[in-house]
């Protein structure tokens, strides 16, 4: 039979690792981001009446995002889809031009990024488009 020894500190550390790692992929990790950017894909595809409801939540999510993560780079472009598709009005274009602006400042930042940004996920149909 196998015998497995192992000091008592590590098996205290290691749930601790493991509680660290979480609270690292909760903080610095969201999945508002996909699921946003599946809501744009799925309001591309829907009638004027569903497609408000599918983008405003789609909106939601980016601001929620953006208050915790106010410099993520896959949010604010985003935010920048949901408010082309959204169309809107003059208060509306007036805020598109703010994040565009903020977006060409962060991708300035990440200019030797191994990634260039084009939608908030890769799972998005705008990511697969070439």
């Amino acid at each position: 039979m196998l015998r497995f020894s192992c000091s008592p500190f590590l098996l205290l550390l290691l749930p601790l690792l493991l509680l660290l790692l979480l609270l690292v992929l909760l903080l610095f990790f969201s999945c508002s981001s996909s699921s946003s950017a599946l809501l744009c894909d799925a309001a591309e595809d829907e009638e004027p009446e569903n497609r408000e409801t599918l983008l405003s939540r789609a909106k939601e999510l980016y601001e929620e995002d953006l208050k915790v993560h106010p410099k993520n780079v896959w949010s604010v472009s985003g935010m920048l889809r949901v408010l082309e598709l959204d169309g809107g009005d003059e208060e509306d274009n007036e805020i598109q031009g703010m994040w565009w602006k903020g977006l060409q400042e962060q991708q300035r930042e990440h200019e030797y990024a191994d990634v260039e940004v084009t939608s908030s996920c890769a799972c998005s149909r705008v990511a697969t488009r070439k």
